[in-house]
């Protein structure tokens, strides 16, 4: 079963997102107005019994930057606040990168009832 959510949020720039929740597992995708929708760049953290900080790598990359490594600690921290299996894509301007605390807490908000 997948379940999808969106969100939205008008801080610095719009900021639209999906969340696909999947068996013990969800991609979370992360764009802007300013950019076209694109799937550039793609992330992976996962649990691992070896370290308390889940194991990430960049599947795919357009060149490296700040999507990627804001991708890599976001899918970090959803996968250890769940211990799940996290995939993020960011194709978002640097403006919208600044409610980063913003966008994480709405993430949260929507995976925690599917994996608390």
């Amino acid at each position: 079963m997948i379940e999808i959510k969106q969100f939205s949020l008008d801080t610095a720039g719009t900021v639209k997102g999906h969340i696909f929740i999947l068996n013990k597992s969800c991609l979370v995708w992360i764009g802007s107005g300013e950019l076209p929708p694109d799937f550039s760049n793609l992330t992976v953290a996962m649990p691992t019994k070896f370290d308390n900080l889940p194991l990430s790598t960049t599947i795919l990359s357009e060149g490296g930057g700040d999507n990627d490594d804001y991708s890599s600690v976001l899918s970090q921290r959803i996968s250890k606040a769940f211990h799940i299996q996290c995939f993020v894509s960011c194709c978002a301007s640097m403006q919208v990168q600044q409610s980063v605390h913003a966008i994480e807490k709405i993430i949260i908000q929507e995976i925690r009832p599917h994996f608390s």
